[in-house]
């Protein structure tokens, strides 16, 4: 039996570490799809960075067996810009102590139980640290 080396055995933590980061990602993407503050000034930048991040983390996923740094370098990418949107998502009352202004919802608390904000969080982590590692292997 030969051994496996050690790039296909991180290439393979990645894809266990992508699975959930994009399965997340999506379906907080389609639980915010037609959500009001998807026009705002503050809100439709992060909007449109977790739709870009979404996209990402799965051509990461998609292309993770063939080109494995390809896909570590977009999930690092995509992970990071997912996390603006998670964190609005867990601690809507931070973005309005650093934004201050008129907002249509007010006395919002600053810590929001939201499960899949919190797994976004958790899974982003996980897949950056993920593919760190298979970026920072030399051969």
């Amino acid at each position: 039996m030969l051994p496996i080396p050690e790039f296909a055995r991180d290439s393979r933590r990645l894809y266990a570490a992508l699975v959930p980061a994009a399965v997340v990602a999506f379906a907080d993407l389609a639980l915010h799809e037609n959500n009001e503050f998807i026009g705002g000034w503050l809100t439709k930048p992060i909007f449109d960075l977790h739709d870009l991040g979404t996209h990402l983390l799965l051509i990461a996923l998609a292309i993770c067996g063939w080109l494995p740094r390809i896909a570590a370098g977009l999930s690092i990418f995509g992970a990071i810009i997912c996390v603006p949107m998670y964190s609005w998502s867990v601690m809507p009352g931070l973005y309005n102590l650093a934004y201050p202004g008129n907002y249509p919802i007010t006395g919002q608390p600053f810590l929001v139980f939201d499960p899949i904000g919190l797994v976004g969080l958790f899974s982003a982590i996980v897949a950056v640290r993920c593919a760190s590692s298979i970026v920072s292997v030399r051969r």
